[in-house]
């Protein structure tokens, strides 16, 4: 627990000061870091060795650098936010077919890998537009889910007795998953609040705040049903206390683009 303290007191005051004071090309090189180590650790539990796990990585990174050039396209950001919250509609419907008892073999290496893009490029420049439209938008994305995860985190601990899905990752609780909804929502209605003291659309706030959360609760879920598939318990080392870099963000690389293409369409009304 000192560990995992440890290093979220170090990541924590950083990531915020970069997404607050950084300019764009800054914050997306530091979110391409972690993009990177996403990239190999999803190669991992895909089952990707050898030159096939370079070349998803590699193909990965060409990606993502082909649609930096177009950053600013609307098409572009329609059809790589509509296929990433359509993928993860799917993971949720994986994920509880799995609980139902009636799991979905993932045993496909190379689809894997291609899924690996729909979740991680969409991701990756869904923070960057959010970045774009204005750091605070960034921001409350990134402190919702950190709430939610920390929320469940020690509220299952505490309370938990009745599991969440079991047969996907024992470890969750229905305890945990209240409570990440309610720090979720807490959080997303109190930073609109302190951004405007008289919000007229606190529930709209709320109810994108409880989607963007239940998103966020799928993509750990789907995590952990491809980590079951290797028996990993973590998707990597490089964070002390918290295991891989996936084992931290698939919540957030979940949300994201659910999270953007809601403040997309808010922003069209």
């Amino acid at each position: 627990m000192i560990t995992r303290i440890a290093t979220a007191a170090a990541l924590i005051p950083f990531l915020v000061a970069t997404i607050w004071f950084g300019t764009l090309p800054v914050v997306g090189g530091v979110l391409g870091l972690f993009l990177l180590a996403a990239c190999y650790e999803w190669s991992v539990l895909s089952g990707l060795v050898g030159g096939v796990r370079l070349a998803f990585i590699i193909t990965t990174l060409a990606v993502v650098v082909l649609i930096a050039f177009d950053f600013g396209n609307s098409t572009i950001r329609a059809y790589l936010l509509g296929a990433a919250c359509v993928w993860w509609l799917l993971a949720a419907v994986l994920v509880f077919g799995a609980q139902l008892g009636h799991p979905v073999k993932l045993a496909n290496r190379v689809m894997l890998g291609l899924l690996g893009w729909v979740a991680l490029v969409p991701s990756f420049f869904a923070l960057l537009w959010l970045h774009e439209l204005a750091p605070i938008k960034l921001l409350t994305l990134v402190a919702l889910v950190w709430t939610a995860d920390t929320m469940a985190f020690f509220a299952g601990r505490r309370w938990g007795r009745t599991r969440l899905a079991d047969r996907v990752s024992p470890g969750k609780t229905w305890a945990g998953a209240w409570a990440a909804m309610g720090g979720g929502i807490g959080v997303a209605v109190g930073i609109n609040v302190w951004i405007d003291p008289k919000p007229e659309n606190l529930a709209e706030v709320a109810l994108v705040a409880a989607v963007t959360t239940a998103i966020a609760i799928i993509g750990d879920l789907f995590e952990s049903l491809m980590k079951r598939r290797h028996g990993f318990k973590d998707s990597g080392t490089l964070l002390p206390g918290h295991g891989g870099v996936l084992d931290r963000i698939d919540g957030l690389i979940a949300a994201a683009p659910v999270y953007a293409s809601c403040i997309l369409i808010q922003a069209q009304f």
